[in-house]
C-alpha cells in the first residue's frame, strides 16, 4: 500500500511530510474540537450530524472553523480515493490555530485543520459475539464539567481513565461515573441498558458527550416501537438491568457482559441480549441502505 496521505490546512500531502506549527494552540493546549466516523463503501456516514456537532461546539467555545470545511466531503472523498480505503477511519481536528503568546488567544486566529483517513482496522469479534467487559475507572467527572458535552483535544482524563482500565486483562473500556455518582459514558462511547423492555440511556445534563450514533440508535429504537429514554443511572440499580451495550460512529453498537469495580463484579449477563441484537441488525441495515444509496 502507498504512503497515506493527509488534508492539512488546504493540502493534501503525505501523512510522513504533514506539518503543524509547534505554536499550534491543539498542541500547546488541548484548544481544538474534533470528529471521528466512518466511511462505508467509500460513503461516510452521518457526516451531516457530526459536522453540525461540531459547528455547535465550536460556537459555544468560541472557536473559529476553517473555511475549508465546508468542502469537507470533497476533500474526504479525495482521501478515500488516494489511500484506497473505501471501508475507511475518518478523523476531522479543528484547532484554535496560531498566535500571539499567552494563554488567552489572540483575535484574528486562522484555525488549523487536519482531516484523516486511513483503512479501518475494526474491533475483535468477540466483542461483538461474547459482549464486551467494562471497568468502572476510579477517575469521577466533575457534574460541573463545562467540557464534557464538547468532544475536545483535551482528552487527557478520558485517556487515563482508558489507561487504568488497560492494566485490567478482562477489561475493554472504562465506564466513567460523575462525582454524584452518576454513570456518564465510557472512554469512547455512550453507554445503554435495556430494563423490562425498556432502552435507558443517561441524559446529556449527566455531563456525557451527545454522541452522533447514541442518536441515532434512540431514533431507531423508537421506530421499532421501543420505549426509549433517557434516564441518570446509577451502578446501584444494576439489579434491574437485562442488557448493557455501547455506542460510537465507530464500533456501531457493541454488547457489553460484565461490568467490574476494582477486582468485583457489579453486573453481569450473557451477552448479546435480544434487544441489543434487535438494534446492532437494524443499525447495519441503515448502513447498507445509505451506503448503497446513490
Amino acid at each position: 500500500m502507498s504512503e497515506l496521505k493527509a488534508f492539512v490546512n488546504g493540502e493534501i500531502v503525505p501523512l510522513d511530510a504533514a506539518i503543524i506549527k509547534p505554536t499550534d494552540r491543539g498542541f500547546l493546549y488541548g484548544d481544538g474540537i474534533f470528529e471521528t466516523l466512518r466511511a462505508y463503501r467509500g460513503r461516510p456516514l452521518m457526516l451531516p450530524e457530526h459536522l453540525n456537532r461540531m459547528k455547535s461546539s465550536a460556537s459555544i467555545l468560541g472557536i473559529p472553523l476553517p473555511s475549508d470545511l465546508a468542502g469537507c466531503r470533497k476533500i474526504i472523498s479525495d482521501l478515500i480515493e488516494a489511500n484506497s480505503c473505501p471501508e475507511a477511519y475518518i478523523r476531522i481536528t479543528v484547532s484554535r490555530g496560531t498566535g500571539a503568546w499567552g494563554l488567552l488567544p489572540a483575535d484574528g486566529l486562522v484555525p488549523t485543520l487536519n482531516i484523516i483517513v486511513r483503512p479501518f482496522a475494526g474491533y475483535p469479534g468477540r466483542l461483538f459475539e461474547n459482549g464486551a467487559v467494562l471497568k468502572i475507572a476510579s477517575w469521577r467527572r466533575s457534574s460541573s464539567d463545562p467540557l464534557a458535552a464538547h468532544k475536545t483535544t483535551s482528552y487527557l482524563p478520558l485517556l487515563l481513565a482508558r489507561m487504568e482500565c488497560a492494566r485490567e486483562p478482562v477489561a475493554d473500556e472504562a465506564l466513567i461515573l460523575s462525582t454524584d455518582s452518576a454513570i456518564t459514558e465510557c472512554s469512547t462511547a455512550n453507554f445503554f441498558i435495556c430494563a423490562h423492555d425498556r432502552i435507558i440511556t443517561p441524559p446529556v445534563s449527566d455531563r456525557l458527550l451527545p454522541g452522533v450514533t447514541r442518536a441515532v440508535v434512540m431514533t431507531i429504537a423508537r421506530r421499532c416501537g421501543m420505549d426509549c429514554e433517557e434516564t441518570s443511572l446509577t451502578i446501584n440499580s444494576t439489579e434491574k438491568w437485562d442488557e448493557c451495550f455501547i455506542t460510537n460512529s465507530l464500533m456501531e453498537i457493541m454488547p457489553v457482559r460484565k461490568i467490574m469495580a476494582g477486582p468485583g463484579t457489579v453486573w453481569e449477563k450473557p451477552a448479546p441480549g435480544l434487544l441489543t441484537a434487535r438494534l446492532r441488525k437494524e443499525y447495519r441495515d441503515l448502513i447498507e441502505t445509505e451506503s448503497s444509496a446513490i
